[in-house]
């Protein structure tokens, strides 16, 4: 039996719950240790006697589990030890856990050879524990619609009455439903990690993506070339470190440019200086390109036409260009390696490029996924200073030429008469050209390709709504949409492998609904809000890290630091509390859609409030009035019933508005 699990403890209550996984069972196992009982070595038991095969949790294998591991060692060694003495035990080890800086969370684990129950960690399966995408059970009890957003009801340290243990229980139940629900919603990338078991063992179970790939590319190098990983008598990583790197000494020969604005970006790049260890923003630059400001630094290139509609016609046609494997084939195709390892590394990539396209052809769905993560993830690990792979000269060499080469490409598209560029990003660009230019512009694209020798795919577009490159709508030849940003109401953009990308917030998804449906199909976005039959999609969650906190505006009730409500046409103000800024001591209020619902009419030194008729001599003071008197109303909905009565349809019409143009 599988089962999911979470875990509660106060320094006089000790609370486990589990749920098998199963979506139709609906059975519920709470395990308490208090003053009142002592379910400690039930709980035992159902650990160590086999019947539970695998525990799912979120941030268990940093918590949960070492708890109730302690407790098995504990009881092990004191059989006669008492249900207060078990729970003041387990509160400092909680506290203990609770210490461990973040990002080191690992140094809590109990490894899966000395584990009583096999875990799958859902947190760091998905790389919540990384700092760009740091998500909490409460955000996505939010984003996967559960029926209660619960925060902790009581304050974490203190003692527990007994009237309110049955408190706590509800709130550690509503958490492992949460959890079963995220469990489903990941069964895709679980079944893929059980099918590599036999290959890394059960600790898969719990790797992210990029993990997984740099532990399968590891691997293959052993295989071409035994002990070239491994530590040295000192039990340090093989590695390279980079005091600096010198632009110019990795920029590729072979890249010239005839646009004076090309060769002096090439230039610029060639005479910069970066730190070794420190790449990040190392370099800005901005090249304007035929109407487009292409903006080019460490972490990118990007550029595009901002608020543009482009559509396909009898005339001109759109198309969307990719380069194949871009990071992976430069290095491939242009020897690029790790100074500590060798031109090995080269090997190995072709070798797992060639591989993955024979699984792919094979229908190999497992050795397929692995592949394709391995080739990604090695890139991204020679910048990892915890990674055997690390040489960040060689993440500066595949990055700068990458976005040179795009620039390149560009460069030679423009040369096609009546062509222009819509965007260009990363690993691709957009084009709007004239049909009978279409020969001439694959002549370029074959003469990129052959002179690179990288590969590029190509998609044609019916319509492209964009904002600006990191927020479109693009709806492709074969009625296909391809959404991004606020624009991406399944929020897919930014996901790997077609899971939703679950760090993001889901907050009022019908305005990208309104959106699109304003864009293609011309709807009117007051009409289609006023018959959106999807309630959930107008609800939103604002939450707060550190020592903030949430609480309304006219009445000051504390909300805790996550909510989920609605724009209502009365109800109270949000409000987020922050703590002093350095040197204060009044904590500091700030306003939530406090951009106010009234207009500002008359003029210079006599305006007036819409909504109150309040007056003013300065239209400073009438934003302000704005602000405080009349920010938009919120009813909470931590309980979600589908009721929205009293919802301000108006507020959700502005921000849809906000992305039409």
């Amino acid at each position: 039996m599988q089962v999911v699990f979470d875990t509660e403890c106060f320094p006089n209550v000790f609370t486990c719950t589990m749920m098998p996984v199963g979506p139709a069972d609906t059975r519920v196992w709470v395990y308490e240790i208090s003053e009142r009982r002592n379910d400690a070595q039930h709980l035992i038991y159902d650990l160590t006697n086999g019947s539970i095969g695998r525990m799912y949790g979120f941030n268990s294998l940093s918590y949960d589990y070492p708890l109730l591991h302690y407790l098995v060692e504990m009881t092990r060694s004191y059989p006669d030890i008492t249900a207060a003495q078990i729970t003041t035990a387990l509160y400092a080890r909680s506290q203990e856990l609770l210490a461990t800086e973040w990002g080191k969370g690992w140094q809590n684990h109990i490894w899966p050879r000395d584990q009583h129950v096999q875990q799958c960690d859902l947190m760091m399966l998905n790389h919540f524990d990384n700092h760009a995408k740091q998500t909490s059970l409460k955000d996505l009890e939010f984003n996967l619609e559960c029926p209660n957003v619960a925060e902790m009801p009581f304050e974490y340290g203190r003692n527990l009455t007994v009237d309110e243990i049955p408190i706590l229980i509800d709130y550690n139940i509503n958490d492992v439903d949460a959890t079963k629900r995220f469990v489903h919603a990941c069964a895709d990338a679980i079944v893929f990690r059980e099918g590599l078991i036999d290959q890394f063992g059960p600790e898969c179970l719990c790797w992210n993506d990029v993990k997984i790939g740099e532990k399968y590319f590891i691997q293959r190098l052993e295989a071409a070339r035994p002990g070239i990983t491994r530590k040295d008598a000192q039990g340090r990583k093989p590695q390279t470190w980079r005091s600096h790197i010198d632009l110019g000494e990795i920029i590729f020969p072979y890249i010239k440019f005839e646009r004076p604005e090309l060769r002096e970006l090439r230039d610029k790049l060639a005479a910069t200086r970066i730190q070794g260890h420190e790449t990040k923003d190392a370099y800005k630059f901005v090249v304007p390109l035929e109407g487009v400001d292409i903006h080019i630094g460490a972490g990118g290139i990007h550029g595009a036409l901002d608020r543009v509609i482009a559509r396909s016609t009898t005339e001109r046609i759109i198309i969307d260009i990719d380069v194949t494997g871009y990071y992976p084939s430069i290095a491939i195709v242009n020897n690029l390696y790790p100074e500590h390892i060798g031109p090995v590394f080269v090997d190995v990539y072709r070798s797992i490029r060639d591989d993955r396209a024979t699984a792919k052809a094979a229908g190999d769905v497992v050795k397929a996924g692995t592949l394709k993560l391995s080739n990604n993830g090695a890139f991204g690990k020679t910048k990892d200073k915890h990674s055997v792979l690390l040489d960040p000269k060689v993440m500066m060499a595949i990055t700068v030429n990458g976005q040179l080469l795009q620039c390149l490409l560009a460069e030679a598209m423009l040369r096609v008469p009546g062509l222009r560029l819509l965007q260009l990003n990363t690993d691709g660009l957009t084009v709007d050209l004239p049909r009978h230019q279409r020969e001439l512009f694959d002549e370029v694209c074959t003469w990129w390709q052959r002179f690179t020798q990288l590969d590029l795919e190509f998609a044609e577009l019916e319509t492209l709504w964009m904002r600006d490159v990191n927020n479109y709508l693009a709806r492709t030849t074969g009625g296909k949409m391809k959404r991004k940003g606020a624009y991406d109401h399944e929020m897919l953009s930014g996901s790997i492998g077609g899971q939703k990308a679950w760090n993001r917030d889901f907050s009022a998804l019908v305005v990208a609904k309104v959106a699109e449906a304003a864009f293609v199909h011309d709807h009117d976005p007051a009409d289609f809000i006023e018959h959106h039959d999807r309630p959930y999609d107008f609800l939103l969650r604002e939450r707060v890290k550190g020592g903030a906190h949430l609480e309304l505006g006219h009445t000051g009730a504390r909300l805790g630091k996550l909510v989920r409500y609605y724009i209502a046409t009365d109800g109270e103000p949000l409000v987020k509390i922050m703590p002093p800024l350095a040197g204060k001591t009044e904590m500091r209020r700030i306003g939530i859609h406090a951009e106010g619902r009234a207009q500002c009419l008359g003029s210079r030194k006599d305006y007036r409030c819409s909504m109150c008729d309040a007056r003013f001599t300065i239209k400073a003071m009438f934003d302000e009035h704005n602000k405080v008197m009349h920010a938009w109303p919120i009813r909470l909905k931590m309980q979600w019933d589908g009721d929205l009565s009293g919802i301000d349809h108006r507020w959700y019409v502005n921000e849809a508005e906000r992305l039409l143009f």
